[in-house]
C-alpha cells in the first residue's frame, strides 16, 4: 500500500537547546533520502532559500519532483528574498522567483510564506512598502501566504484531502506580540487546530520555537548573547511569540510545525511541553 503522505526536504530549524526537553535528528539531504514507496501527495518544506546562487540547489530539487508522480505542494518557509535580491531592474529577483516557481509542477504548487528579509532588511520595524510591491509584482500576492500585511493562520486545503497546511506570518506577530491582533492570531490558530474531522495539520512560519542554531543563541559570541537582537530566540519579542503559539501548540499538537530562520537542517521531536 502507497503511504499517504511524505514530508521531505526539511530545509528547517525547530529548535534550541535545553537539552532534556527535546530530542534533535539529523534529516538527510534530498539525494540521501532512501528509497520511498511513491506516495499519494507530498509536501516539500524549503527555508532561506532567497540566495540567487541558490538557484542550481533548486533545479535539482525541481528535477526531484519531475521525477516523481505524486502531487506536490511547495512551501517556502521564508527569508524568500535579500536585500542584495533587490537589485537594478530587479534581475536577481527575477531569477529567484522563476527558479524557486520551477520547483513546482505548476506557479499554483508553490506558496511563500514570509520571514524577517523578506519585508525588510534586518527584520526591525514596518514592512519597506516599496519593497513589497516590487516583491509582489514578481512573485504574485496569491502566492503569499498569509495574506500580505495578515499575521494570520491562513489555512491551505488540498484535493486529496490528506493533510492542510497553516501559514502564520512569524515576522509580523513578533512585531505584534503584545497587542490584540496577536491574541486573536492565536485564537483562531486554535480553533483551527482543534477541528475533529478536519486532515491533519502541518503549520508553517518562518521563526522556529526551538533552535539548535545560531538564532537560538547556541553558537552566539557573549556580546550577542548580552544583546539579545530581536531575531534571536532570547529577545523578549520573540519569547512572546514562543509563548503565545506554544499555549496552542500543546493543547492542539499539530503533525509538525515547520520553520527556517536559522540556516540549518534540524529536527525536533518534544518529549516534554515546548515551555
Amino acid at each position: 500500500m502507497r503511504a499517504a503522505i511524505a514530508l521531505v526536504g526539511l530545509f528547517a530549524a525547530l529548535p534550541c537547546a535545553s537539552g532534556a526537553d527535546a530530542q534533535f535528528t539529523p534529516l538527510v539531504a534530498l539525494n540521501e533520502a532512501p528509497a520511498l514507496a511513491e506516495p499519494e501527495a507530498r509536501l516539500l518544506l524549503l527555508g532561506d532559500a532567497g540566495d540567487a546562487d541558490g538557484g542550481k540547489h533548486l533545479r535539482r530539487v525541481a528535477a526531484w519532483v519531475d521525477a516523481h508522480a505524486a502531487p506536490t505542494t511547495v512551501v517556502f518557509l521564508g527569508d524568500n528574498f535579500y536585500p542584495e535580491s533587490f537589485g537594478k531592474r530587479d534581475k536577481k529577483l527575477t531569477a529567484i522567483v522563476g527558479a524557486q516557481q520551477e520547483v513546482g509542477r505548476a506557479r499554483e504548487d508553490v506558496y511563500f510564506v514570509p520571514g524577517n528579509h523578506d519585508w525588510h532588511k534586518r527584520g526591525i520595524g514596518d514592512p519597506n512598502r516599496a519593497r513589497v510591491d516590487r516583491l509582489f509584482a514578481h512573485v504574485g500576492a496569491e502566492h503569499w501566504k498569509p495574506a500580505p500585511g495578515d499575521l494570520g493562520p491562513e489555512e491551505l486545503r488540498f484535493p486529496h484531502g490528506l493533510f492542510r497546511v497553516i501559514a502564520l506570518d512569524s515576522e509580523l506577530w513578533l512585531m505584534a506580540s503584545e497587542t490584540a491582533a496577536a491574541s486573536t492570531a492565536a485564537s483562531e490558530l486554535e480553533a483551527l487546530l482543534a477541528c475533529a474531522d478536519c486532515p491533519p495539520a502541518v503549520v508553517v512560519a518562518h521563526h522556529p520555537l526551538r533552535t539548535t542554531g545560531e538564532h537560538g543563541g547556541c553558537e552566539l559570541s557573549f556580546v550577542r548573547r548580552r544583546l539579545k537582537p530581536a531575531q534571536d530566540l532570547a529577545a523578549a519579542t520573540y519569547q512572546r511569540y514562543i509563548g503565545s503559539l506554544a499555549a496552542v501548540l500543546e493543547k492542539h499538537p499539530p503533525l509538525l510545525f515547520a520553520a527556517g530562520h536559522d540556516h540549518s537542517l534540524q529536527f525536533a521531536r518534544d518529549v516534554q511541553p515546548i515551555l
